[in-house]
């Protein structure tokens, strides 16, 4: 059923079918990002408030911490500008046009 959907299909009609909808790995991105976020702020007031404690490498682990969690955020950002551009090009509809054609209607 899959192949078949895949031929019928335009490229990006296609893709909008499957942009469109939010799957569990998607939520599971949001919760590991805000959950990142807020122990690296934490990490991060613990370091401000005593420095002396904490080697000088940890700032370094705490850039690369936040650096890790900014690309998480954009790659999230680029999935929604896809979901946006399939949804535009294919007028917002999700499946091809059939109308002339009933028998292939799904």
């Amino acid at each position: 059923m899959w192949k078949r959907d895949v031929r019928g299909a335009a490229p990006e009609q296609h893709a909008a079918k499957f942009l469109q909808r939010i799957t569990p790995l998607d939520y599971a991105q949001f919760a590991l990002m805000a959950i990142g976020i807020i122990m690296l702020l934490a990490d991060l007031v613990a370091v401000l408030r005593d420095a002396k404690a904490f080697p000088d490498y940890h700032i370094g682990y705490l850039l690369c911490g936040f650096l890790f969690v900014f690309l998480g955020m954009l790659m999230s950002f680029n999935r929604l500008l896809l979901t946006v551009w399939a949804w535009r090009s294919s007028d917002g509809a999700v499946s091809p046009h059939h109308h002339g054609q009933p028998h292939r209607a799904d």
